[in-house]
């Protein structure tokens, strides 16, 4: 058990350490300045001091990354609550524990790896919703008394 207990702990760690990085640094990397036209030409590095965005909504519309990361961990806390609704219970009754302990063991490795094909800016989107999925898993996991 110590030696299960201590591989959970340093694998959801670093992800959930990671995953949150990999996100903000792709996001920032696709962001722009959106004072220079046309929208888009003029990465955030150029001037730091001058407001950061990414195209948000469809079309011409832009929000700050700043925001965008908020609305991204609020949809964790989201996720987080219908996780816990929907599915936590079936790790307190039965024979179910094991084999949601399993489940969801897999499903946090699908998203581990699946930030291994994120790789550019413009793929940003889909570390967000990595970082989403893959936070909520860990945090579920975590909050199971498997022991």
């Amino acid at each position: 058990n110590s030696m299960f207990l201590s591989h959970l702990f340093f694998s959801v760690s670093s992800l959930l350490s990671s995953s949150n990085l990999l996100f903000q640094n792709l996001i920032y990397q696709a962001g722009f300045n959106p004072n220079v036209l046309p929208l888009g030409s003029s990465s955030c590095d150029v001037d730091p001091t001058a407001p950061c965005h990414v195209f948000w909504g469809g079309g011409d519309k832009t929000k700050a990354y700043t925001s965008v990361i908020l609305i991204a961990t609020g949809l964790t806390f989201l996720t987080q609550a219908i996780v816990f609704i929907s599915v936590g219970s079936l790790a307190d009754y039965g024979n179910w524990n094991p084999w949601v302990v399993r489940g969801f063991s897999v499903l946090c490795w699908a998203f581990e790896f699946g930030f291994l094909g994120v790789t550019t800016a413009v793929k940003w989107r889909a570390a967000m919703a990595l970082y989403i999925l893959s936070s909520k898993c860990l945090h579920y996991l975590l909050s199971l008394d498997i022991f």
